[in-house]
């Protein structure tokens, strides 16, 4: 340490080191002045340490010392009224003057060690300066005029109480303290607390002997001095001035360093002043613009002109953004250079403020930045080469270094992991594997590294397949720096491997297959056969030689059924062509052919078209079957059953006629059991009556034979009105009720077979009150068209079982859950509407929701 920092850290201490030596001297010679000058030292003192903390306030984030330094100045306000109360100036003729020095002494020493007690309160807290020192002015001003108005007693006992009080408090500054010890710098706690010390053995000595006079009490004016010494130490010379000292004279130091750096670094710097308009230069600047000295900007606008049109533009932008959000900014700008080649400066440029934060100007730095922009502009060249080369490639690629960050990926590679390469790059390639597969990629990279030589290996990831490759990168002494990964999607390579293979497999067991379908095919029962798309037959199996009576030499190359058809009438042929060709459906019927022989024959046949890949007819297949003994079969029961009908219709009838006489006829005098069995015997005979009249009907429908249509002009209303009119006590005893739809308001006539309409409308009707459920609605109605009217049934009850919905309008069908509703009737009522609506030119269909609710509709047409 050389002697100016010597004398720079001791030179305070040999001031106080004069002072005491003053005193001393003083105290020897004359007490009264030696008191005075201790006071004025240690008023002196405070009054400095209030101006220097009170400059300081801004600076500060402690509010410590602002609450300390005001409170001593406060103390010191007691200390000039006690030095002037020492001479004989009294605040009040009526006072003795020492015992109001003693007062006033008392109440500055109480100040100050009430003020050391609370001061750690305020440390890492903002207080306003100027409330406090406001608050301390008021407390004086109390503490002055309660001082006038009553006198302190002057006895040592009293005296030697308010010093033991004041000692007590000052212990409790010193535990306070001592708690608070971890926000105060060292050096300045260690003042403090020896400040504290010297305040507490001065109030020793005062209390020991408070005579003006004595020993003692002189000892505790020159601790006196040292405590307000060590305090301003503490506060002024530690805690502010050094740490500002040092930091100026490095800052000087400092100066000269920033300057050569500035030069090394080629960086200026400039200043902007908004009132004066003029414009401050560093010398670096100058080189930098190269200009002279002369060609110094004068002002912001002419500070513009050294750059290029599209750069000023861009800076002047930020600039006026500036002044109104006060946020520096930081740009690169392109200088307009009198010669050809192309420079770049870095402007980092800031606000400047006074200190009621008005902006007075700006302030600015400017670097060199070509040979970066210049080294940047190449490597964006480099990068954008190496990511066209990446993104030119079929495979997804990725460069990654030593320390698995990603460098370059292009985009095939990030669309690999759904994302995108900005974002992918600088983050580490196995984060984006699950754990699993980024341990084996990792111990592939190991192996790259380890022998310096690309690695093959393959993964499967979300369902897809890939082919990988590594290749290493070398530095100029040949250790691997980095990989090059390629990876490529095989996936539909894999699947059409696998494709082939399935195919193969599959075509030679469509080939076992097909030589068991033509097994198949070629001795089926059934005749069978394949044409074209025009009906030309190709294939013929042996059923057709045996049915129709043609060889297959005979068939082959002829329209299917030129030789054995032509029997049905010429629309059956058309619209069966309609369906097969033009709506590409499979067409079943039942056709008259004739063999070879000429011997007739019945055929259950269906007709297939079989597609190409367009949607286009390829070929049909055709399946007839002999159906001609079925059908005589079929006939026989039809004759046997309506036969069997006709004869059990007469005795029934007769029995009808006698229940009903023995049950009319009075004379006989029949008990109730035996009327109660006529009864019963009626039911039955009527239900057989019905059951009869339903196979009649159903034989005559197959038949043709005996169902004639009396076709009349007939109000359908009214029928639908009879049969609700005959069926509504049945539909009562269960509260189900008959609602007609509006259309059927009013009369609706049409030509029908007035008996057999009432028929369908009873059947249906029975129907849906028979399963509907209690206490619900039926509704019939119609809706009327053009060339037909659609009527409908519809009911709330169990609905039709979805797999049972085709059988429904057969013979005897009944379904599974109705038979728990109701075991009674026969089946065949929807099969004899059926045929009653067909006959007359209608047809018949259903809609229906098991548990919500059938619908029936029926067509008739107008004419």
């Amino acid at each position: 340490m050389n002697l100016k920092k010597c004398w720079y850290f001791l030179r305070s201490e040999i001031f106080f080191i004069c002072i005491v030596l003053v005193l001393i001297t003083t105290y020897l010679y004359s007490f009264d002045i030696f008191h005075t000058l201790t006071e004025a030292f240690t008023i002196v003192a405070a009054i400095a340490i209030a101006a220097f903390v009170w400059n300081a306030r801004r600076f500060l984030e402690n509010s410590y010392f602002i609450f300390l330094g005001l409170a001593v100045f406060s103390a010191s306000i007691f200390n000039i009224f006690h030095a002037f109360a020492r001479v004989g100036i009294t605040l009040s003729a009526q006072r003795v003057a020492t015992n109001e020095a003693q007062e006033l002494l008392f109440i500055a020493v109480s100040l100050l060690a009430i003020s050391f007690a609370t001061a750690p309160f305020y440390i890492s807290r903002q207080i306003k300066g100027g409330l406090f020192f406001s608050l301390f002015i008021a407390i004086d001003g109390l503490l002055l005029y309660a001082s006038v108005v009553f006198d302190l007693p002057s006895s040592v006992m009293m005296m030697r109480l308010f010093s033991a009080a004041i000692i007590v408090i000052l212990f409790l500054a010193l535990w306070h303290h001592y708690k608070k010890r971890n926000y105060f710098n060292e050096k300045v706690f260690r003042l403090l607390i020896a400040t504290i010390w010297v305040v507490i053995f001065w109030q020793v000595f005062y209390t020991l002997n408070p005579v003006p006079d004595s020993l003692p009490n002189a000892i505790g004016h020159l601790l006196q001095v040292l405590a307000i010494y060590l305090l301003y130490k503490a506060i002024v010379v530690t805690g502010l001035s050094k740490p500002y000292d040092l930091l100026f004279n490095e800052l000087q130091e400092s100066r000269s360093r920033l300057e050569e750096s500035q030069r090394l670094g080629q960086i200026g710097n400039w200043d902007w002043d908004f009132k004066s308009d003029m414009m401050w230069w560093s010398k670096e600047n100058f080189v930098l613009f190269g200009v002279s000295l002369n060609e110094s900007p004068t002002s912001y606008d002419e500070y513009l002109k050294f750059f290029t049109a599209a750069s000023a533009k861009k800076f002047d932008s930020l600039v006026q953004k500036m002044f109104k959000t006060g946020k520096a900014c930081q740009l690169d700008l392109e200088l307009a250079h009198p010669t050809a080649t192309t420079r770049w400066v870095s402007t980092y440029t800031e606000p400047c403020y006074r200190q009621m934060g008005e902006m007075t100007g700006l302030h600015g730095t400017v670097q060199d930045i070509t040979l970066r922009r210049q080294a940047e502009e190449n490597l964006k060249q480099t990068e954008r080469t190496t990511l066209a080369l990446l993104n030119g490639s079929p495979d997804a690629a990725f460069l990654v270094d030593a320390h698995e960050t990603i460098r370059a990926v292009n985009k095939l590679g990030a669309l690999r992991f759904h994302s995108e390469p900005l974002k992918m790059i600088g983050k580490n390639i196995f984060s984006f594997f699950p754990p699993d597969l980024a341990h084996s990629r990792r111990e592939y990279e190991k192996k790259l590294y380890a022998t310096k030589q690309s690695v093959l290996f393959n993964d499967e990831r979300e369902g897809r397949f890939y082919e990988n490759v590594a290749t290493p990168i070398f530095d100029e002494a040949g250790n691997v720096i980095s990989a090059a990964i390629f990876s490529r999607d095989v996936t539909e390579q894999k699947q059409v491997v696998a494709q082939i293979e399935a195919a193969s497999r599959q075509r030679e067991a469509a080939i076992q297959d097909l030589e068991k379908f033509k097994l198949a095919v070629q001795n089926a029962s059934d005749h069978i056969i394949i044409t074209d798309a025009e009906g030309t037959i190709l294939f013929a199996n042996k059923a057709s030689e045996q049915i129709t009576g043609f060889s297959s030499s005979e068939l082959i190359g002829t329209k299917a059924g030129a030789l054995w058809g032509k029997k049905m009438p010429q629309e059956f042929y058309a619209n069966m062509w309609k369906v097969i060709k033009d709506e590409k459906k499979i067409f079943y019927g039942e056709i008259n052919n004739k063999r070879k022989n000429g011997e007739e024959y019945i055929a259950a046949a269906s007709v297939s078209p079989i597609l190409d890949e367009k949607g286009d007819v390829h070929f049909f297949v055709g399946i007839e079957r002999d159906i001609t003994r079925e059908k005589e079969i079929d006939r026989m029961k039809t004759e046997f059953v309506s036969l069997a009908s006709h004869q059990l219709r007469t005795p029934l009838t007769g029995i009808k006629w006698l229940v009903e006489l023995l049950l009319r006829n009075k004379e006989k005098n029949l008990s109730a059991d035996q009327l109660e069995l006529l009864h019963g015997v009626s039911v039955s005979n009527e239900r057989m009556i019905h059951l009869v009249d339903d196979l009649l009907d159903v034989s005559h429908i197959d038949t043709g034979k005996n169902f004639i249509l009396n076709l009349e002009k007939t109000d359908i209303v009214e029928i639908i009105k009879s049969v609700a009119t005959m069926v509504r006590p049945f539909a009562g005893t269960r509260g189900i009720t008959i609602r007609f739809a509006d259309t059927l308001q009013h009369p609706l006539e049409m030509i029908v077979d007035k008996e057999k309409i009432h028929e369908v409308f009873q059947n249906l009707i029975d129907n849906a009150i028979k399963y509907s459920k209690d206490h619900s609605e039926i509704v019939v109605g119609a809706m009327p068209a053009a060339k037909e009217v659609v009527f409908y049934i519809q009911d709330h009850g169990v609905g039709i079982p979805p797999a049972e919905e085709h059988l429904v309008f057969g013979k005897f069908f009944r379904a599974t859950n109705v038979l728990t509703v109701d075991r009674t009737g026969t089946g065949l009522g929807l099969y004899i509407v059926k045929g009653i609506v067909e006959y007359h030119g209608g047809k018949v269909w259903f809609e229906t929701e098991q548990n919500v609710g059938t619908t029936f509709y029926f067509s008739l047409p107008l004419k």
